[in-house]
């Protein structure tokens, strides 16, 4: 994980993280370098096989990272990217879940506010140096589209 200079609880977060998980490791930018520089300072210090790069400060939709999860079984998939465009809840069942008394929905009234898409990249390490070389050969694109809707 790479920390971009965050003022916020982030760090908190983070080190919380590595006590559950020590496989993690964490990479922190004295200040903010912008999202270029963390993917680069992310490639550079992973170990792993693959990589996932969070293409800006909204949260990550799991659907997104299950996807991408599981495109990475397929070894010939060098590299993905999963993006998110929220979609308004639609009225009717805002008000059923009001009526049911859900608590969440001063959150989901939130959400409804923002149409900013959420992006997700997975890499392949390996292949990095045959992605970044000009009209990279024998590298076919393919794109899959999906609509899905969901309901944090």
């Amino acid at each position: 994980m790479v920390d971009d200079g965050s003022h916020d609880t982030t760090p908190e977060i983070l080190d919380d993280l590595v006590l559950r998980f020590p496989q993690l490791r964490i990479a922190r930018h004295g200040k903010p370098r912008g999202i270029e520089a963390a993917g680069q300072t992310g490639l550079e210090k992973a170990t792993g096989e693959i990589v996932f790069i969070q293409e800006g400060n909204r949260a990550v939709r799991v659907e997104d990272m299950r996807r991408l999860f599981k495109m990475a079984d397929d070894e010939s998939i060098v590299a993905a990217r999963a993006e998110s465009t929220p979609r308004p809840i639609a009225g009717a069942l805002l008000r059923r879940l009001r009526a049911w008394g859900a608590l969440a929905t001063e959150s989901l009234e939130a959400q409804q506010q923002s149409t900013e898409a959420t992006s997700l990249q997975m890499i392949r390490r390996p292949h990095l140096q045959s992605l970044s070389r000009p009209l990279a050969p024998n590298l076919s694109l393919q794109t899959d589209s999906f609509t899905t809707t969901s309901v944090l």
